[in-house]
């Protein structure tokens, strides 16, 4: 009779935790995870007589969700010498290559946001450049390249 006794308490308080637990997982279960979140970033290239500490300099960060990649790109040029920094986004097309599509400029410190859909699979990379300096000499940094493999 203790051994029933027993048993039967046992499993009540098992019945008890799965039904206490049960509704948790059901608020959850709806929620989409956040998408992971990749970095990327680099450097302005320099000329004679500038140091490399006041190169210009982006940070960016891209996700994919919901059939885009987005993006998110910050500039800094650390120099302050009124020269302008320009930031190239290209874009790899697994059938045409490389395109430039984008090209962003501060003379100071500036952020941007785009996106692009994935275009039937066609959309499979992007690289990143940014240049400092005069229409006749943008001093360009080393592209940052990635592909979505």
């Amino acid at each position: 009779m203790l051994r029933r006794l027993l048993a039967g308490t046992v499993l009540a308080g098992a019945l008890t935790t799965a039904l206490a637990a049960a509704p948790a997982d059901a608020a959850t279960a709806g929620v989409s995870a956040a998408p992971k979140v990749h970095t990327f970033s680099g450097h302005s290239g320099w000329g004679a007589g500038e140091s490399k500490a006041k190169r210009s300099t982006f940070k960016g960060t891209w996700y994919y969700k919901d059939g885009g990649y987005y993006f998110h790109v910050a500039v800094k040029d650390n120099d302050h010498d009124k020269q302008k920094s320009y930031l190239e986004f290209w874009y790899h097309d697994a059938k045409k290559g490389w395109e430039r599509t984008r090209l962003y400029f501060t003379a100071g410190e500036n952020e941007w946001d785009f996106a692009y859909g994935r275009d039937k699979g066609r959309f499979d990379g992007f690289r990143v450049r940014l240049g400092e300096g005069t229409s006749k000499d943008y001093d360009w940094g080393a592209f940052s390249t990635h592909f979505f493999r």
